[in-house]
């Protein structure tokens, strides 16, 4: 089951909601690094504490047996009750001593050597008593004292082990709060890093369907819808730009409704005025003066000029809104250069222009048609701005993945500032200066659309100096786009 995003309600929102996903992981390694310091702060502290008390109190635990034995003796010699006051006095120090010490967190072999200490002082205790601390009694209990202090100074030098265990425990925690530190780092930094990189993406990945949507919009691609998943503010921004692509759909229906008519609407006084054009500079109604017959030659030829105006908006309009199914099969570059070269035969030889063509045997698979109508427009444009005199060099060549067709001229070439927008509809780059031409803006972005309808691609190069150079690249067999 996929689990849908759901975006916070402004980009704002969302800019803010992902700094702070980010900063969750480092504030939480913060976090767990002052808890463990805390911790181990804690921890070495009742450490010390512990290894104080074991130490200082086996330390009195030793003087207070000491005391004792000393206090019993001298009561025994001299049976003075100060002295076996003193005695009392230092053995009950022993026991509180002895109590404290047996709270504290003693190893098994610790805390059973201060149990005997603790028995051996009860019985020698009470058999001092039972004696009433006679001189005899503390003859025979010679003994008993000293294995008494003996049990005393293990029980100090057991203290003096118990800080070491205690400062190799207090290091042991230090290691392992430094590992668990070292491997939370090693598992919050990738994730700090995924993050880091992931929240911004989602930030961008809405602005980026915007951007491609705009791209597209300049592109001319009004056919998808533009759709937005992301916050409420940029989805509004996507439906607003959605109601303009439904405009310019709008519009451009319109448009093409516009051509259609306007064209089918011209073409039939055009046809008359042309035929009568024709009648005129033929000479059927009779000769003519000079005067005359110079502006019978104005009117055919803007008749003609009018007409093919009207034929490329019909064209562009017809591949715009209804392309027609490509038609491959195998044939030689050279017939359709030959077909290309006798319709514009009379422009041609009005200019005074030559042709040379390279690579006529050049065999390949595509659509011959609209391979005629590329060359026608891109031979005709060469025309159009070659000097009279000059020559157009046709080369066909061909390798594995592609046969390419370039155009080269010798006119004036085209500006570095006009190269992105020449195969644009309806865009007329400036003539040469002392020239009249004059084009419908239409013959290169038709040229354009048949190239991509069979796959391959229409460039100018930029290298190339002395005039303007075309390349058409078409891919081999089995390469070609079809469209049905």
């Amino acid at each position: 089951m996929l689990v849908r995003l759901h975006y916070p309600s402004s980009f704002l929102k969302f800019t803010l909601l992902g700094f702070v996903v980010a900063a969750i992981p480092i504030l939480a390694g913060l976090f767990y690094s002052v808890v463990s310091l805390d911790r181990l702060a804690g921890y070495s502290q009742r450490a010390v504490y512990r290894s104080a008390q074991a130490v200082n109190g086996s330390r009195d635990l030793l003087e207070h047996a000491i005391a004792m034995e000393r206090g019993a003796r001298q009561f025994a010699i001299l049976g003075d009750d100060a002295l076996r006051l003193a005695y009392l006095n230092a053995r009950n120090r022993f026991i509180e001593t002895s109590g404290q010490l047996d709270a504290l967190n003693w190893q098994a072999p610790q805390r059973a050597l201060l149990n005997e200490l603790i028995d051996q002082e009860a019985t020698l205790h009470a058999r001092l008593t039972r004696a009433k601390f006679s001189e005899k009694a503390m003859q025979r209990n010679t003994l008993a004292f000293v294995a008494l202090v003996g049990l005393a100074r293990q029980i100090a030098d057991h203290a003096h082990q118990l800080v070491d265990q205690q400062i190799a425990a207090l290091q042991a925690q230090v290691e392992t709060a430094r590992s668990r530190v070292n491997w939370m780092l090693l598992g919050l930094i990738p994730l700090a890093i995924l993050l880091v990189i992931g929240v911004p993406l989602l930030i961008v990945k809405p602005v980026r369907q915007l951007d491609a949507a705009i791209q597209r919009l300049r592109a001319g691609d009004l056919s998808r819808p533009i759709g937005v998943r992301g916050p409420s503010d940029l989805e509004y921004l996507a439906e607003r730009l959605d109601w303009m692509r439904q405009g310019m759909l709008d519009a451009e229906s319109d448009k093409s409704r516009f051509l259609r008519h306007l064209s089918h609407e011209l073409k039939t006084p055009l046809t008359a005025v042309r035929e009568g054009a024709e009648l005129l500079w033929d000479g059927s109604l009779g000769e003519f003066s000079d005067a005359q017959r110079e502006v019978v030659r104005i009117l055919r030829d803007n008749s003609l000029r009018l007409q093919k105006l009207i034929e490329d908006l019909l064209a562009y309009r017809s591949l715009m809104s209804a392309p027609e199914p490509l038609e491959l099969r195998y044939f030689i570059a050279g017939s359709v250069l030959d077909r290309v070269l006798s319709d514009q035969r009379a422009t041609l030889l009005a200019k005074g222009v030559r042709v040379e063509i390279e690579g006529r045997s050049v065999g390949l698979r595509s659509d011959p048609e609209k391979l005629r109508v590329i060359m026608d427009n891109l031979v005709s444009n060469a025309i159009k701005f070659s000097p009279p005199g000059s020559c157009i060099r046709l080369r066909v060549c061909a390798d594995q993945t592609a046969t390419s067709f370039l155009v080269i001229d010798q006119g004036p070439g085209i500006a570095a500032a006009q190269r992105t927008r020449v195969f644009d509809a309806f865009y007329q780059g400036e003539p040469p200066v002392a020239a009249s031409v004059q084009g419908t803006g239409l013959g290169l972005s038709i040229a354009r659309e048949h190239v991509l309808a069979l796959g391959g691609t229409i460039d100018i190069d930029e290298n190339y100096q002395g005039g303007a150079c075309f390349r058409v690249s078409l891919p081999s067999e089995n390469q070609a786009r079809l469209q049905g």
